[in-house]
């Protein structure tokens, strides 16, 4: 059985970059004053996105560990409510990629995004005021992430009008790596997050060697010019 030891909720206008990050609370269900928790978010974007007609949602948060355990992040999801507050619908946790990275150890910092369509063409058009609740969910633990170098790593434009990654992992390891995906954070001129990008998982790694980076799980949506984005950060992680 799995005990969850944190919860963070997230408000914000989903055209643009200012969330608010509500306390977290005792198991996420406490009715009691919110208190201070392990971990909180630091910063965040959110965008519509208007598809050939159909309406994409993308999310993406840095989330910073504030506590002197490690953390795993278990789980994320979102829900979208219009400026009444009426729900509208629901970006699971199966939107989301995998965090990057999903153990976060004392005083870092994980990224996390996801990207869904509105199938049931429940938004009215990319230019509607949406609130998003992001629900984060998390455990302390003992394990370790397996960390690997980015090579060449550059933005390039994916399927039309999203951008993805390219480049190559490489296994520094004197074994084989599974399960690798690698990922690449946006900030601006002004060190302003932009968003994340996460690639689809990559085969088998052999030791010491490299790989090219697949398509992305969750690419970003094209809502500015690569003209904009100053720099990138690569990483690349294995589950």
């Amino acid at each position: 059985m799995i005990c969850l030891d944190g919860y963070i909720m997230l408000r914000s206008d989903i055209t643009g970059n200012d969330f608010f990050e509500a306390p977290l609370l005792d198991d996420g269900t406490s009715s009691e004053a919110p208190s201070e928790g392990s971990a909180k978010i630091v910063d965040s974007v959110a965008y519509l996105h208007d598809d050939n007609g159909s309406i994409g949602v993308y999310v993406s948060a840095i989330i910073e560990n504030t506590s002197d355990s490690a953390i795993q992040i278990t789980n994320v999801s979102c829900d979208l409510e219009d400026e009444n507050g009426a729900y509208l619908m629901l970006i699971d946790d199966y939107s989301f990629s995998e965090p990057c990275p999903s153990i976060v150890q004392p005083g870092e910092q994980t990224y996390v995004a996801g990207y869904t369509f509105d199938y049931y063409d429940i938004l009215e058009n990319s230019e509607m005021s949406v609130v998003a609740l992001m629900h984060i969910e998390y455990e302390e633990t003992d394990l370790t992430v397996t960390a690997m170098e980015v090579e060449s790593a550059e933005i390039i434009e994916f399927s039309g009008s999203y951008y993805g990654i390219n480049g190559r992992v490489i296994n520094p390891y004197d074994y084989p790596v599974e399960d690798a995906y690698a990922a690449v954070a946006l900030f601006d001129d002004n060190d302003e997050y932009m968003g994340l990008i996460v690639s689809r998982p990559l085969d088998t790694i052999e030791r010491n060697g490299k790989m090219g980076i697949p398509d992305a799980y969750t690419p970003l949506p094209q809502v500015f010019s690569l003209d904009d984005i100053k720099t990138i950060v690569p990483m690349a992680y294995a589950k």
